[in-house]
């Protein structure tokens, strides 16, 4: 038996195809930073500037490579297990 809210979403979308979504819909978020993002346009070039920071860098192939060598490897442990190992070794 069919409800009387499914019955009436049955006949508001009679006509349309099952899962058709709303491309006009703007949710508040959405509405609240385009307005946010006209009203201050220095939020873009700080944007810029950050990610000039992070991610945008030059990379060293010469420092990278020597900084790969000089590494020491691990235990595969995590914890340095072998530093606090018990047995003797001789």
């Amino acid at each position: 038996m069919a409800s009387a809210f499914s019955k009436w979403c049955r006949d508001k979308w009679a006509g349309e195809a099952p899962g058709k979504m709303d491309r006009g819909f703007v949710s508040d978020f959405t509405r609240f930073i385009d307005r946010f993002v006209e009203e201050h346009p220095e939020v873009a070039e700080e944007q810029r500037r950050g990610r000039l920071i992070y991610w945008d860098k030059k990379v060293d192939r010469a420092a990278l490579a020597k900084a790969g060598e000089d590494s020491v490897p691990d235990d595969g442990y995590g914890f340095y297990a072998s530093a606090f190992d018990h047995r003797a070794k001789h």
